[in-house]
């Protein structure tokens, strides 16, 4: 059976997939479709193509009739790029990065002892050698592990 309308409609406040953004690129250098137009045609607020657009512009450099030429272009593979590294520095630090002498103790059991990190974070809780305003959660349980495997001290957090 062939669809002939797409009647899939884009959700508010989604962000733009890379297919979305290969569409950008193909109307805006190709098919030299205005902002406007790209933006009614994903179901996008205009804003968010003009910010992909200022997002993911590259300088390009052409060789024509010998002169060498500057000229900007829009690359979806740059606009992702942008994307992914926004993505992955947004968000809150955790509060245990401003605690160095948790970090160099923690360091210490994973390259001398071969801790795991929920390892550390476990061991530091159980025996309370983290400040109450610092408790850190280990991702799975480990304290049955950190019990067997920690019959000597080797913390020294304070």
């Amino acid at each position: 059976m062939t669809q002939i309308v797409n009647n899939t409609e884009s959700r508010k406040g989604k962000h733009l997939s890379y297919k979305e953004r290969a569409l950008i690129e193909y109307w805006f250098n190709i098919q030299q479709w205005s902002r406007r137009e790209i933006a009614k045609e994903l179901g996008k607020a205009p804003q968010t193509i003009n910010q992909e657009i200022k997002d993911g512009t590259v300088q390009q450099k052409r060789i024509y009739n010998g002169q060498e030429l500057d000229f900007e272009i829009y690359s979806a593979e740059a606009g992702q790029v942008k994307y992914d590294y926004a993505r992955e520095n947004c968000g809150r630090c955790p509060k245990w990065l401003d605690d160095q002498k948790f970090v160099d103790c923690a360091d210490k059991m994973m390259l001398e002892y071969d801790f795991s990190p929920d390892s550390v974070v476990g061991r530091a809780n159980l025996e309370g050698e983290i400040p109450k305003h610092l408790i850190l959660q280990p991702q799975r349980s480990t304290i049955g592990l950190i019990k067997d495997s920690c019959r000597q001290s080797t913390w020294t957090y304070r």
